[in-house]
């Protein structure tokens, strides 16, 4: 037994403890932002005991605890982690559905679908995600599902559950195409159906070089400019010149390719001097429009024998060239529009040759030297569905 003369200083060691340790819990509760009474240290004990550590059923589970109970570290209602109102998770970040808040009603191949798609995240209960990052994945889909061409960056981070897509770009043609968005934790959603077509109205003056490629019998003079794409051929040169367009690979079945003609190079009545032309190019030979000393000429080219039939030209008149296929009895028709809306019908002939695989294809030059060949010049060029 300890000499009375000791007890004190043993006593004023044993209350300084007590303050370290209370002293030490409250610094601890601060940091996790709980406050002393929220771990169950209001004047209560250590050794054991409703909110005692060394106690189980305070240490885990109990009113108080770290583990599990109410007001707990880990996983209760009101916890550190995990739980709602929780301190690490924030609210509840669980996906219930997506939803297109922004989807294509058409879009064009190759070049960046706009306005931006926009995929919205939705809780449990319906409401945006707000405060979440949720990684969204598009996939361009037909109507049945299968998978398709989709170019850009097709999966984007929901900043406060919306995320957006701005440069997605589509690479091939196609009726009834859909956009399906996906994100872990919850069912895929489809956009409504749309159609993608070709379509380039040369307005930004830079070629879209993954649409076009230039072709040129030398030298190269045609460029984007003035809101067209126009081909000047150099005056006064006796060898053959021209140069041109030609498209990415299109798939022309059930499609109208069209392009407004701006104006055609300088043509006189019966002088055989230049051409202007516009169609669609396949392995097996060529199908569309040129005009050649005052004449506007309906052709189809199968290896290398043309076979032409001619009309007066009038600019007017035929604003718009185009080439249609119609699925129904697979047939190509030859048409002009003043307006490109409204189409009249030169010519109609059996499919010649696949056209499943081809290009739009679209130039002009000169064949014998001329002192003034003019500029031709070709816009809105568009291959579409053809009703």
């Amino acid at each position: 037994m300890s000499s009375p003369s000791k007890r004190p200083d043993a006593d004023k060691r044993a209350a300084c403890a007590r303050r370290w340790w209370m002293a030490a819990a409250c610094v601890w509760a601060v940091l996790l932002d709980l406050g002393c009474g929220r771990i169950g240290y209001q004047r209560r004990s250590f050794d054991a005991g409703t909110g005692g550590l060394p106690d189980a059923a305070a240490r885990d589970g109990g009113p108080g605890s770290l583990d599990g109970g109410p007001g707990s570290l880990d996983g209760g209602p009101g916890s550190r982690d995990g739980g709602p109102g929780s301190l690490d998770g924030g609210p509840s970040c669980e996906v219930g559905t997506l939803a297109f808040l922004e989807s294509p009603a058409m879009a064009y191949v190759y070049t960046p679908i706009a306005p931006a798609v926009q995929v919205e995240a939705r809780g449990t209960d319906g409401l945006r995600l707000e405060g979440c990052s949720i990684a969204i994945t598009l996939e361009l889909t037909t109507g049945s599902g299968g998978a398709r061409l989709l170019g850009g960056t097709p999966t984007q981070n929901a900043t406060s559950g919306l995320a957006t897509f701005s440069d997605l770009t589509i690479a091939e043609l196609g009726r009834g195409m859909r956009l399906r968005a996906s994100a872990s934790g919850t069912s895929p959603v489809q956009s409504a159906p749309f159609d993608v077509t070709l379509f380039d109205d040369f307005e930004d003056g830079v070629l879209n070089a993954e649409l076009w490629s230039t072709w040129q019998d030398p030298p190269a003079f045609g460029a984007e400019r003035s809101g067209s794409f126009e081909v000047a051929p150099l005056p006064g040169t006796s060898v053959e010149q021209y140069d041109g367009l030609q498209s990415a690979p299109v798939d022309f079945t059930g499609q109208r390719a069209s392009a407004r003609i701006v104006r055609t190079l300088t043509m006189s009545a019966g002088a055989y001097e230049n051409d202007t032309e516009f169609g669609i190019d396949c392995d097996a030979g060529h199908i569309g429009w040129y005009a050649e000393a005052g004449e506007l000429s309906s052709y189809v080219t199968i290896d290398g024998t043309p076979d032409a039939r001619s009309m007066p030209y009038d600019p007017a008149q035929h604003r718009y060239w185009a080439v249609r296929h119609d699925a129904s009895d697979d047939s190509v028709h030859w048409e002009t529009s003043i307006d490109g809306t409204t189409w009249t019908e030169w010519r109609v002939e059996p499919r010649p040759f696949a056209i499943d695989v081809g290009t739009v294809w679209l130039g002009a030059g000169t064949y014998v030297s001329m002192v003034a060949p003019g500029i031709a010049a070709f816009d809105d060029v568009r291959v579409a569905p053809a009703p």
